[in-house]
């Protein structure tokens, strides 16, 4: 990549970046939403996908107004980086651990970004990476671990709601 190149000769390696991407990624949104529990689980990926992109799309543009789009690359860096992603997904998509799959998005954009565009860019992009962690999904037990104590505080609430409004309510503890 080279800032003299024929701006059409510029987007070719993008080309093959998100080709990479959609080869890696579209067939695990496919099984993802073939499996999915409800509609709101698709609903809730693609909108951090969406909101994601968007979010990507207008940082970029204000990196590259105001110049600080970087162009030192850090293949080595990136390189290893991109690598560990690669290998988290690999492992997530041959024994099935929608976590891990999706969780090597991020590693792998980041090693991309680092390999392209350097370390300080991909510092100044670490908001649309920490969005992506909310498309990973978290293993029931886990989700039930953390959704327990704020079952709990709701059903207490609105045991002291109903007794306040005199309805006879009690639950088990």
């Amino acid at each position: 990549y080279s800032p003299a190149m024929k701006p059409e000769l510029r987007l070719a390696p993008w080309a093959l970046v998100l080709l990479g991407i959609a080869v890696l990624y579209v067939p695990s949104l496919v099984d993802a939403t073939r499996n999915a529990e409800s509609a709101d689980d698709i609903i809730n990926s693609l909108f951090v996908l969406g909101l994601s992109g968007t979010f990507l799309y207008l940082r970029v543009r204000s990196l590259l107004l105001a110049g600080t789009f970087g162009q030192h690359p850090a293949r080595i860096g990136g390189g290893l980086l991109l690598a560990f992603g690669l290998l988290f997904y690999l492992l997530g998509r041959s024994q099935q651990l929608p976590t891990f799959e999706f969780g090597s998005v991020i590693p792998v954009l980041a090693g991309i970004v680092a390999i392209f565009f350097g370390f300080r860019t991909l510092g100044r992009l670490w908001a649309v990476l920490f969005l992506l962690l909310f498309l990973i999904p978290l293993p029931p037990s886990v989700a039930a671990d953390i959704t327990q104590p704020v079952k709990l505080a709701v059903s207490a609430a609105t045991e002291w709601l109903l007794h306040g409004f005199g309805y006879p309510i009690a639950r088990d503890r």
